[in-house]
């Protein structure tokens, strides 16, 4: 069976970034800012920041942090995720380079990636399956986005998987009114280059169509030996005003569409370094060593994760300026295509489906392979959020919203080796194991916010819905068939008492909160497929006290929480 993939090159797009990079005579060499349009930062897409539209409001019912563009365009430093993660608290970020380009990881509380709801203008970018986010599949993540809120703890209801340590939500960035280039150009250690290209074509067409494209490529050599990555990624986004200019109808309506690809060829670089190398060789990288016949250490050089993945969000937004009601209906599909290669040095014949290979009287039952393991998946579905905000009196006011999704992921394992130590032992395009992954999750989520002068009250409840068929081989050539159907009710709420801002001698607006919220979660591919059939694992259910005080002054701002 022939499977290839088609990765497409921006030699051409490249070409010209370094082109336009010598001869424009406004560029800048940048380590950690850039130029930003003040227009650009201002405009980011209504709506779509937090799952709710509570916004930068949850900061005061939750334990949250909010970003926003200018925050995150002064750390963006070489296009690493981690320098902007590294504003919030109590979030601890690495990557397998060391430089941070490439392969990184997150933990939020002590909480793994995998118990992290992320999601990108509130559509879910966890891979359905492993439950983690791999935004080395997004590079330059940062370039394109407007705001960033990070909730800790279970915190309100998103689409995706389970919030155990934390959910984000990434808002990105509008085009702007009006038209601009930009080009930039980083250089810093251990060989890295960040090149980044953005236009937009500014309101057209009677102030009604509006443009952004942005490309961006980074290459690093990394720390670790043999950590070399290649990033590319291309961001687009357009805007259609359904209505016509200076109407005075009382909604608005429009269209937006993003599309996000990012293409990456990391060397890996996951085993870490013995800790008896580290006196003389901190960047030693076990990753592709193997020994030859006369017992010298070689490296392969094509020990790589390579990997494209593509975006496409269509959303339709409704807002009533005059009453506060709101709607957002989104689309999307989720396009993931890629393998990691590697070298196996003296493994069995059998262990991957062979016979053993017979010269004259002697039996040779251990070879040295080269092998792919695929991954080849679409992620679809629909999703919308819907609510309205009412001020009562002077002293009242209240927010509501229902949101939900369906979503379906079909993803394809498979194992290919393309090399054998000894001629004629693989059969040409030879494929060792084949195995599925079906899962439709739904979730649909009402809350309200309720305010009376100081104190605030909110409340939500969620009902989650997952069934999970999975089928065909492991890499251990076993048949790992199973189908699991679960269900989930997830209640929260919370009360906060807000003082200080109303105050005509207080520059401070201080807050306390209490806050419950309860979570489950479903187990992961690899948890069900290496567990044996008595010991299955369950779900997980997570219930999260939360007590906070937050006091934010024109200059400086606290927060404790436990």
């Amino acid at each position: 069976i022939v499977r290839v993939m088609k990765k497409q090159q921006f030699n051409t797009a490249r070409a010209t970034v370094i082109l336009l990079l010598i001869i424009f005579p406004f560029v800048r060499t940048l380590a950690q800012t850039e130029f930003i349009p003040s227009d650009t930062i201002k405009r980011q897409m209504d709506g779509f920041e937090v799952i709710g539209s509570l916004g930068k409001s949850m900061e005061n019912i939750f334990s949250a942090t909010s970003l926003t563009k200018q925050n995150i365009q002064e750390y963006i430093g070489n296009g690493s995720i981690n320098n902007i993660f590294d504003l919030v608290p109590s979030m601890i970020t690495t990557s397998d380079a060391g430089t941070g380009v490439g392969y990184t990881y997150m933990r939020i509380r002590g909480v793994d990636q995998t118990r992290i709801n992320v999601t990108m203008n509130g559509i879910a970018i966890n891979d359905a399956e492993s439950q983690g986010s791999w935004l080395v599949n997004l590079p330059d993540l940062g370039n394109n986005i407007g705001t960033l809120n990070v909730q800790r703890g279970v915190g309100n209801s998103g689409n995706g998987s389970s919030a155990f340590g934390a959910s984000m939500n990434f808002a990105t960035l509008q085009a702007s009114s009006k038209p601009f280039i930009e080009l930039s150009s980083g250089v810093g250690s251990f060989y890295t280059f960040r090149n980044t290209i953005s236009a937009g074509t500014g309101s057209t067409l009677n102030d009604r169509v509006s443009a952004m494209v942005s490309y961006s490529n980074i290459l690093s050599k990394g720390f670790i030996h043999y950590s070399d990555a290649r990033l590319n990624s291309l961001f687009f986004t357009t805007e259609l005003q359904l209505n016509k200019k200076n109407s005075e109808k009382k909604y608005k309506n429009s269209l937006v569409f993003n599309l996000f690809y990012g293409d990456e060829k990391t060397g890996l670089a996951w085993n870490g370094i013995p800790s008896s190398m580290l006196a003389t060789d901190r960047q030693y990288n076990s990753c592709g060593e193997y020994f030859d016949e006369n017992g010298d250490a070689q490296h392969y050089d094509n020990e790589t994760d390579n990997y494209t993945q593509t975006h496409y969000q269509l959303f339709y937004k409704l807002i009533n300026s005059k009453n506060g009601y709101y709607l957002n209906i989104g689309t999307h599909l989720t396009r993931g295509l890629g393998y990691y290669e590697q070298y196996k040095e003296d493994k069995k014949f059998e262990a991957y489906g062979l016979p053993n290979l017979i010269v004259g009287e002697e039996t040779i039952k251990r070879s040295d392979f080269i092998t792919q393991k695929w991954l080849n998946n679409y992620y679809y579905g629909i999703n919308f959020t819907t609510g309205r905000s009412n001020k009562i009196n002077h002293e009242k006011s209240y927010k509501w919203n229902v949101n939900g999704s369906v979503n379906q992921y079909d993803g394809k394992h498979y194992g290919n080796i393309i090399w054998g130590q000894y001629s004629g032992t693989v059969p040409e395009n030879y494929e060792w194991y084949f195995g599925t992954g079906k899962k439709l999750q739904g979730n649909i989520a009402a809350n309200v916010a309720y305010q009376y002068q100081k104190w605030t009250f909110f409340g939500e409840m969620q009902y989650r819905m997952i069934q999970y068929n999975i089928g065909g081989t492991d890499d251990d050539m076993l048949d790992i068939t199973q189908a699991y159907f679960w269900q989930f009710v997830n209640p929260k709420a919370s009360i906060s008492y807000n003082w200080g801002k109303s105050s005509a001698n207080s520059n401070k607006d201080q807050t306390i909160y209490f806050s419950f919220a309860m979570a489950n979660r479903e187990p992961t591919r690899s948890d069900i497929v290496d567990a044996p059939d008595a010991l299955k694992p369950t779900p997980e259910t997570l219930y999260d006290f939360e007590l906070g005080y937050l006091i934010d002054m024109k200059k400086a701002r606290f927060n404790i929480n436990s």
